[in-house]
């Protein structure tokens, strides 16, 4: 989004994802590469900064919740929070960008029949700002662990291994771990 040379308040840029739908899944994460930069000072008052919502649909776009918003200081990608470039437009390098995603189960159902996502950049003439890489990812949890309520991987191991609960468990006390011939070989 070109905001350097910006000449309006509050322009407002909308990229929208095509509709899509779903069935049957247990997670849905949105993620995305970013990079921005302020002219003005982060925590200046009064100030109209540059502002990225994200933005959900389940109507073909009839009605929008907020599901993501940073502006300012938040915004920003470079890692001095001071760091401005006053005169010149802002092209990032490579350690000025930033990875964020968002939970999107928090918002939609494990069945969608009509989904939107739509990046808003409210521009105010601060400089440049960058979206990259937007990835929708879902995930299925396995149905071992909806059945047991936790899941051991891998099995077999060696040296490692990890836990999943599929709920947060309330009375767990802790976990033993025995070998194949019912020796105790891990207790926490």
């Amino acid at each position: 989004f070109n905001d350097f040379a910006n000449t309006s308040v509050d322009r407002i840029d909308d990229l929208a994802t095509p509709n899509f739908s779903y069935a049957g899944i247990d997670s849905i994460f949105l993620s995305f590469n970013l990079a921005h930069i302020t002219r003005t000072l982060p925590g200046t008052t009064g100030a109209r900064l540059d502002t990225l919502t994200v933005l959900l649909s389940r109507d073909c776009g009839n009605t929008f919740t907020t599901v993501y918003k940073k502006y300012g200081e938040e915004l920003q990608t470079v890692n001095d929070p001071n760091f401005q470039i006053s005169m010149n437009s802002f092209v990032p390098l490579a350690s000025q960008w930033r990875r964020d995603s968002v939970n999107l189960g928090r918002f939609l159902g494990a069945t969608e029949p009509l989904v939107q996502v739509v990046f808003r950049f409210s521009g105010n003439m601060e400089n440049n700002f960058y979206l990259d890489d937007v990835n929708i990812r879902t995930q299925v949890v396995p149905a071992r662990l909806k059945n047991d309520g936790y899941l051991i991987l891998p099995n077999p191991f060696r040296t490692t291994f990890g836990v999943w609960h599929y709920q947060v468990p309330t009375t767990l006390r802790y976990i033993n771990v025995y070998n194949s011939v019912g020796q105790l070989v891990y207790s926490k």
